[in-house]
């Protein structure tokens, strides 16, 4: 069984154009909140819903964003600010992940993707933690021809085995904490935390490459096993409406124009065999 995490707030104006400097900085483009939040957010833990009919599925939100969805999620509303989002709702997710009564191994994921397939294998291995690693973002260069900002880890999944939870989350507020320390404060508001996890595991993911290391890669930190899958397969991005590998088991709809396919896709596939 798997219980999935996701985390969706309305943003304040002063918020959203923090966050628009750095995309413009880094990437030449406008940020956009998600249109019709409801909607992508509702399609989002119905296909998860789907593929895990036994799931749990939580959505942490603020006290103020209105909301409203099926019966089957779980709304978890917490204090906090808007200020530096990119750690805080991270942050926030996992103060929420200690206070609920879980028992079962855990998936965060962003609320613009649609799970295409079972995850519970993930789990049949011994790591604890499990990022997705994607090829070529360990490049210098990383402004793709799309102009689409690439890093090599992805935050939109990651999955927590429960066994060894504890220590995982421990980690984790570690490396919140040590974000919110940077000086140069720019990737604090969006971007931060791929630039924190890609910056501790860069070496590693450079030498995978380099190797040609088969994927599931491993490596082990602080007595924790990070596991890092590939993202074509759990984390894919389509570049044109529709154009899906097949094996893909995670659809990530980055960026607004996406968004706007993301629930023209699920209603097209919903009713599909599995």
């Amino acid at each position: 069984m798997i219980t999935f995490i996701s985390f969706y707030q309305t943003l304040s104006r002063n918020a959203c154009e923090k966050i628009n400097e750095t995309y413009q900085d880094l990437c030449d483009q406008e940020y956009s909140p998600i249109e019709n939040h409801e909607a992508v957010i509702s399609a989002m833990f119905e296909s998860a819903r789907r593929h895990h009919p036994n799931g749990r599925f939580i959505l942490i939100t603020d006290t103020f964003t209105e909301v409203t969805l099926s019966s089957f999620i779980e709304v978890v509303r917490t204090s906090g600010s808007d200020e530096f989002f990119e750690l805080e709702r991270f942050n926030r997710m996992i103060q929420a992940t200690n206070l609920l009564p879980i028992e079962t191994h855990i998936i965060f994921l962003d609320p613009d993707i649609i799970i295409r397939s079972c995850l519970e294998h993930i789990f049949d291995q011994t790591s604890d933690l499990f990022f997705t690693y994607q090829k070529d973002g360990t490049k210098e260069n990383i402004l793709q021809p799309e102009q689409e900002l690439v890093f090599p880890i992805n935050i939109g999944f990651i999955g927590i085995r429960n066994e060894n939870r504890s220590k995982a989350l421990k980690i984790f507020r570690k490396i919140v904490s040590n974000g919110m320390q940077i000086k140069n404060k720019t990737y604090t508001y969006w971007f931060g935390l791929q630039v924190i996890f890609s910056s501790i595991f860069k070496k590693h993911l450079l030498k995978m490459e380099k190797e040609r290391m088969e994927q599931p890669y491993e490596i082990e930190m602080d007595d924790v096993k990070f596991a890092f899958l590939d993202a074509e397969i759990y984390n894919f991005t389509p570049n044109r409406y529709m154009h899906i590998p097949i094996d893909t088991k995670i659809v990530h709809f980055k960026g607004l124009k996406k968004k706007k396919w993301m629930v023209k896709y699920w209603e097209k596939i919903k009713n599909e065999a599995c």
